[in-house]
Order: structure tokens, then C-alpha cells, then sequence
């Protein structure tokens, strides 16, 4: 890890003291260019960011990230509507077609379901087997509307 960036300074700076690495340190708040995502995008050392932040803030995290060609791992989901996620799907898709395969950029989003085809094939396999196999699955849904205090959260 080389930089870790937070919108304040304070959580920043917490953030690099538990993770233990020797990180350089950028934020918002209090307002320093040096130290801010455009300073920190603009690095050459930088080719990769994870964006894991509420899902408010993420879509221009995103795209400054993608418009300074670095790859990214956002969490999920992909935005807080249909609307917003096609037109980062949009934007997405229209700098990467300006790039050379050796500018690409790759962008993908912390989504377990992206996993399922591994998952189905294994219980193929294990159906094939002469054991028995005890399982069980729990599949829980949660709307997360914008009366959902998370919906909202600001950290």
C-alpha cells in the first residue's frame, strides 16, 4: 500500500496508524492540493485504488480515478440507483475506448455474485462424487431505501 486517502485528515491519519503500513497520507479536509485525490491520482507510482466508501461519495471517486487512468476496485453496490450505476457504466465505457491496450484501465466492483459461475460448477462436481454432502443456504434481501440511516452516512 503506498497511499491511503480519507475526506479528513484525522481519519486519514487513524486509518495509517492501524493499518501499520508506512503510507502517505491524503484528504480533503482540511483543504492542502498536496495532499488531496487529485495530488494522489496524479501519481506515477499510483496504478490501482480500492474505492471503499459510502455509496453517496463513490461515483465521483470513480470516475476521477478512471479519467487519471488507474485501475479500480469499488465497493459494492454499484450506486444508489439504476441511473447513476448506468452512467458510470457509460462513462466507464467511453474512456476505455479512447485508451491503447496498454493504457487500459480496468474497473471492477466488490460483487460476490461475479463469483457464481466457480461456485456452480464445484456443486456439479461435488454432485458427481459418491459422498454425501450436508449443506444448507440462507439468502437474506434488505431494502436499503434513502429512509435507511446508512443510506445517508457521511464516514
Amino acid at each position: 500500500m503506498k497511499a491511503i486517502y480519507s475526506r479528513t485528515q484525522a481519519s486519514a491519519e487513524a486509518l495509517s496508524k492501524v493499518s501499520g503500513e508506512e503510507a502517505d497520507i491524503y484528504y480533503e479536509s482540511p483543504t492542502s492540493p498536496s495532499h488531496s485525490i487529485d495530488a494522489l491520482l496524479n501519481r506515477k507510482d499510483v496504478e490501482a485504488v480500492v474505492i471503499a466508501v459510502p455509496i453517496l461519495a463513490s461515483g465521483d471517486l470513480i470516475r476521477k480515478a478512471i479519467a487519471a487512468k488507474k485501475h479500480v476496485l469499488s465497493e459494492k453496490p454499484i450506486a444508489q440507483d439504476i441511473a447513476v450505476a448506468r452512467n458510470l457504466l457509460e462513462y466507464y465505457r467511453h474512456h476505455h475506448q479512447k485508451l491503447s491496450s496498454s493504457e487500459e484501465v480496468l474497473w471492477a466492483v466488490g460483487e460476490n455474485f461475479r463469483f457464481w459461475n466457480s461456485v456452480n460448477r464445484a456443486a456439479e462436481i461435488l454432485r458427481g462424487l459418491e459422498a454425501k454432502l450436508v449443506t444448507f443456504r440462507t439468502s437474506v434481501y434488505n431494502l436499503m431505501g434513502p429512509d435507511n440511516k446508512y443510506f445517508h452516512t457521511e464516514w
